[in-house]
């Protein structure tokens, strides 16, 4: 059966599979644990609380990794998609630094 898998997903559609479902385990773990710490996010969280943005997560895992069983070429949507999440994380971490408030971020931000 993972012979038939890796055939029908090839490179491409192999490494979209994992990057979706880590970004749902991601998402899921922002979800499901019982105070998620916000420090750094200030940005993010003055828009929608923490949880929302752990469904934002879970949506682009979503998308990511349904986008591995599409043929090569329209999969262009799913690398995209994996993209937003962390993007905007960076942004929200590396906008911390600035303001002083979370200098980790920087790390993380990188």
């Amino acid at each position: 059966m993972a012979r038939r898998l890796r055939s029908l997903l090839g490179r491409r559609g192999t490494f979209l599979l994992i990057i979706g479902i880590g970004k749902m385990c991601w998402g899921a773990g922002f979800l499901l644990a019982p105070q998620p710490s916000p420090q750094g996010l200030a940005l993010l969280t003055d828009v929608a609380p923490l949880h929302c943005w752990a469904w934002i997560w879970l949506l682009a895992g979503a998308v990511t990794a349904g986008c591995a069983f599409v043929q090569v070429g329209r999969d262009k949507a799913g690398f995209v998609t994996a993209l937003i999440p962390p993007g905007l994380w960076a942004i929200a971490y590396a906008t911390a630094v600035v303001n002083g408030d979370y200098a980790r971020g920087g790390f993380i931000a990188a």
